[in-house]
C-alpha cells in the first residue's frame, strides 16, 4: 500500500466515525425524547390513579343519598364503581404500563445501536492508527533507500577523486 493509499483510507475513516458520532447524537436525541414519553406516561397514569382515588372518595359519598332514592342510587354507584374499578380501567392502566414497557424496549434497542456505532468507530480508529504505522513505516523505508543511496554517491564520489588524484 501507497502512503497516498493509506491518506485516503485515513481519510474515509475519518469521515466514517464524524458519520457514526452523527448517528450517536440523533439516537441519543430518541432516547432523550422516549424517555421524556415514559415520564409523561407514568405522570398520566398517577393522574389516572388519583382521579380513581378521588372519584371512589366522592362515589362513596353518594351512599348517602339513599335516603332519597335507593334504586337510583344504588344503580349509579354500581355503574360508577365499576367505571372506576372494572375492566375498562384496569385496560386503560395496563395499556400504560405496556406502553413504558415498549419505550423502555425501545430505548434498549437503540442504545444497542449506539454501540454497535461505538465499535464501528474504534474499528476505524484502529484502521486509521494501521495506517499511520504503514506510514511510518514506509517514511522509515524511504528514509533508508535514501541513505544508503547517498551513501553510494558519497562512496562513488570519493572513488572518482582518488582515481583522480593518482
Amino acid at each position: 500500500m501507497t502512503k497516498s493509499q493509506c491518506s485516503n483510507e485515513i481519510v474515509r475513516n475519518q469521515t466514517l466515525i464524524a458519520q457514526y458520532e452523527s448517528e450517536i447524537r440523533g439516537y441519543q436525541q430518541q432516547i432523550s425524547e422516549l424517555q421524556e414519553t415514559k415520564t409523561k406516561l407514568g405522570v398520566l397514569q398517577a393522574r389516572l390513579s388519583d382521579s380513581k382515588t378521588a372519584s371512589n372518595t366522592k362515589l362513596a359519598e353518594t351512599e348517602s343519598l339513599n335516603k332519597i332514592n335507593s334504586k337510583i342510587v344504588a344503580g349509579f354507584y354500581a355503574g360508577m364503581s365499576d367505571i372506576f374499578t372494572g375492566q375498562q380501567y384496569q385496560n386503560v392502566y395496563g395499556g400504560l404500563d405496556n406502553a413504558k414497557v415498549r419505550v423502555d424496549v425501545e430505548i434498549s434497542n437503540i442504545a444497542n445501536k449506539i454501540v454497535e456505532c461505538q465499535n464501528k468507530i474504534a474499528a476505524c480508529s484502529n484502521a486509521i492508527q494501521e495506517m499511520n504505522s504503514t506510514i511510518a513505516r514506509l517514511e522509515a523505508e524511504e528514509a533508508a533507500r535514501a541513505e544508503v543511496a547517498r551513501t553510494m554517491n558519497t562512496n562513488t564520489t570519493r572513488a572518482g577523486t582518488t582515481r583522480k588524484g593518482k
